[in-house]
């Protein structure tokens, strides 16, 4: 990242650099290396995501859309958000349960930290969903109330949830996740 700040290079050179590979120290694709593709792709329009506050707007205006949660049904009964509009598939399970989502409505889909989320989302597409989105962060990134977590995994079990907070406030979160302008990552 230092490199392609001092260089002022853009998404794309971030993206294409050759960083050296040190198990103890890096992934074999760098993290940075990784957000930049992702940034390449919602640039190119081949990953649609959408902020946790984002998600939040929308179901506070009473929007009607699908939260789709792809995680396995042990990650489901350990946290979750708790609202009518979230629909739990495993991702294992997408492909053959299609025909229990609704083709005509938004789709925003979500997983604990977004790459079953984008994986979803790419299979959603390529089954001709239109409108489908992933939650950027996943349920990590998730800070509002509303949130079902169980204390330990032995509470993991229907009826025994507590709500958990990961924000004080919604202030808290909503300065946390607000808009930035928009900025032009590629070379003119």
């Amino acid at each position: 990242m230092a490199t392609a700040l001092t260089y002022g290079g853009t998404v794309d050179q971030l993206a294409n650099l050759d960083l050296g590979y040190a198990p103890p120290y890096s992934t074999a694709i760098d993290v940075a290396e990784h957000a930049a593709n992702v940034a390449r792709n919602k640039q190119d329009g081949l990953a649609a995501g959408l902020s946790p506050l984002d998600v939040k707007e929308k179901m506070a205006l009473g929007e009607d859309f699908v939260l789709l949660d792809v995680r396995t049904p042990q990650e489901w009964a350990k946290e979750r958000i708790e609202d009518p509009r979230v629909k739990s598939i495993p991702l294992g399970k997408l492909r053959a349960r299609l025909g229990e989502l609704p083709k005509d409505k938004e789709i925003v889909t979500l997983c604990k930290l977004s790459l079953r989320g984008y994986e979803a989302r790419t299979i959603l597409a390529g089954a001709g969903f239109k409108d489908v989105k992933f939650l950027d962060g996943g349920l990590a990134a998730w800070p509002f109330d509303g949130r079902s977590k169980a204390e330990t995994e032995d509470e993991a079990q229907p009826g025994q949830r507590t709500v958990w907070r990961a924000a004080k406030n919604q202030q808290a979160a909503q300065f946390r996740f607000r808009r930035l302008p928009a900025m032009n990552w590629r070379a003119p």
